[in-house]
């Protein structure tokens, strides 16, 4: 009699689990992920610490020099004026209500340090778009068309999506790592870096530096 072959029901089994297994693993960690940048994107969307979505009602804004470019798109759309002050480092000591009143309006400061030309037409396109602007003083100095027509003297490239009304592209700023670490700063009241809280005059650096004959002849101050 030939010997009969018996095969196990189980054993086939056991690819089919694995795959259900993983598939499991898999859908969990996708749902955790989604989860968790919802989050993210709910929690900066409420802080909106570069104030691309409204001006700062429950906590007292903070205005970042090394973030204009993040910032200064938010106050364009959302802050009361008539009067724009923008361009390089040049422009960031003028006083709103000084300005507002020699220009006869209420101004608003946009300046950004080391602005290229480029980057100014982003901004003028972004503010001009609000309809708000009557009148514009800028400076366009040499360095501002130095080199490649899209050129920037900064490192940090110029966040565009916070420039457009495109409403998806968003995403970017919503998870992004800086802008969550501002809103965890913010949500804790932790005073972290270089910032100010006067709406007046945002960029405001004069008070740092001693502008007068001694110090010209005492030459250059060290970084």
């Amino acid at each position: 009699m030939a010997p009969t072959t018996t095969h196990s029901s189980i054993a086939p089994q056991f690819p089919l689990l694995e795959r259900r297994t993983v598939l499991r693993y898999a859908l969990t960690l996708a749902i955790a992920c989604a989860t968790l940048a919802g989050a993210v994107m709910v929690f900066n969307f409420a802080i909106d610490p570069f104030q691309h979505y409204r001006k700062p009602t429950w906590y007292e804004a903070r205005y970042y020099r090394p973030l204009q470019r993040y910032v200064n798109p938010g106050m364009a759309r959302h802050y009361d004026y008539d009067t724009v002050i923008t361009g390089s480092s040049m422009m960031e000591n003028y006083r709103n209500a000084e300005a507002g009143a020699i220009l006869g309006g209420k101004a608003i400061n946009l300046a950004m340090g080391a602005m290229t030309a480029w980057e100014l037409r982003q901004l003028l396109g972004t503010i001009i778009a609000t309809g708000k602007a009557k009148h514009i003083i800028l400076d366009l100095n040499f360095n501002a068309f130095a080199g490649s027509p899209e050129m920037q003297v900064v490192t940090d490239p110029l966040p565009l999506y916070l420039y457009d009304d495109n409403p998806w592209n968003d995403v970017r700023y919503l998870l992004h790592a800086q802008t969550l670490g501002k809103s965890v700063e913010i949500a804790l009241g932790t005073k972290r870096g270089r910032y100010s809280t006067d709406a007046g005059q945002p960029w405001y650096w004069a008070d740092e530096y001693e502008f007068s004959k001694e110090a010209t002849l005492r030459g250059p101050r060290p970084w």
